[in-house]
């Protein structure tokens, strides 16, 4: 360790996420290298299967000797030297992890999604979703998120063009969806209603995302 004597900063949280966010970024680097051993075959790719990891801190109550009597609660990493505070209490903790690669959706095959869009009335349209395995049976209780994309549909409008100047190219406020989260019932379907605000000018964009068991689909509405 360069320094053992710095003192930590942020949460435990912190660190962990941070450590999953280096083991992402490197698997991401190591995806992008793949071994052809004869032609015609599929090329052989490489994981990092585990990463074991030890956090052993220290944490100690102080007392400042600045002049003023007020007690801090700090960690630091086991063996670094103390400062010209004076340590009231000290107790050492380890902490011992893995982190595991496992397939996504417990190595099933990905669902079958598909969504419909129905205009119900000129400021209501609805996206139907259904949600099915590999062999068609339909899933119950799966979450399927609605957003508005309000900046990819600023960019899909100002792209367009057409609209007279000075018009707020992004979606008014009141263009949203009813509920952001639908779970599909007995039938694997789910159904996101979109509430246009009726002072949407004709020709803007609104982008629309669906996300369902991290398969995301961006739907795009024009009003007319």
């Amino acid at each position: 360790m360069a320094n053992q004597s710095a003192l930590l900063t942020g949460t435990i949280d912190d660190y962990l996420l941070g450590l999953a966010d280096g083991l992402q970024k490197a698997q991401a680097q190591l995806s992008q290298v793949a071994l052809v051993v004869a032609k015609g075959e599929a090329p052989i790719t490489y994981q990092i299967p585990r990463l074991d990891f030890e956090l052993r801190l220290s944490f100690e109550m102080v007392i400042s000797d600045d002049g003023e009597e007020t007690k801090q609660l700090r960690f630091k990493t086991t063996g670094g030297a103390s400062n010209s505070r004076q340590s009231t209490t000290e107790a050492t903790s380890t902490i011992k992890g893995a982190l595991v690669a496992v397939p996504r959706s417990a190595g099933k095959p990905p669902p079958l999604i598909t969504t419909t869009l129905e205009r119900v009335e000129r400021n209501r349209l609805r996206i139907i979703v259904v949600a099915a395995s590999t062999v068609g049976e339909k899933m119950m209780g799966v979450a399927v998120h609605f957003n508005v994309d309000r900046s990819r549909s600023r960019h899909l409008t100002e792209n367009i063009g057409g609209l007279e100047e000075g018009t707020e190219l992004g979606p008014l406020p009141q263009t949203k969806f009813f509920d952001g989260v639908v779970e599909t019932d007995a039938t694997g379907t789910a159904v996101g209603v979109l509430q246009l605000d009726p002072d949407e000018p004709v020709g803007k964009c609104i982008a629309t995302i669906v996300d369902v068991l991290g398969q995301t689909e961006t739907i795009m509405v024009q009003r007319d």
